[in-house]
């Protein structure tokens, strides 16, 4: 049976609308039942990388692996991880006009309520474009 999920019946942890959304009982825009980060739901998340010419493919997947480990110690799952490789950020959408179009394909697929993008600075800082 593995990780298939029969109608009606959503994965262990995570709720399922009658929709079929990940969201569960609370619709469209998720949220918490309190004042307290409560959710009945976890986030779907798509993580982006960008191999920029300074960084080889390994440095990009290790940073992405821990990112993923991240986003779960948060509470949401990755669902897709895209990676671009570009001699210089794009000015306009920083991937790629093509890359940005893959980007939003993936995220309306997966049902994802987040992209998120790390962009790393000399000397290793970090820098998060979250998109949700």
């Amino acid at each position: 049976m593995g990780d298939e999920v029969q109608p009606g019946h959503a994965r262990p942890g995570r709720a399922e609308a009658s929709d079929g959304s990940h969201r569960g009982g609370f619709g469209e825009f998720g949220g918490a039942e309190s004042g307290l980060i409560d959710r009945a739901f976890r986030e779907q998340i798509v993580l982006v990388g960008v191999q920029l010419a300074e960084r080889t493919a390994d440095e990009v997947d290790a940073n992405l692996d821990e990112l993923e480990r991240l986003v779960d110690t948060a509470g949401a799952d990755s669902v897709e991880r895209i990676v671009q490789r570009r001699d210089t950020p794009d000015p306009a959408t920083f991937v790629g006009r093509g890359k940005a179009d893959e980007i939003l394909d993936a995220s309306l697929e997966h049902d994802a309520d987040t992209v998120v993008l790390p962009v790393f600075r000399a000397g290793g800082l970090l820098d998060s474009a979250v998109m949700g």
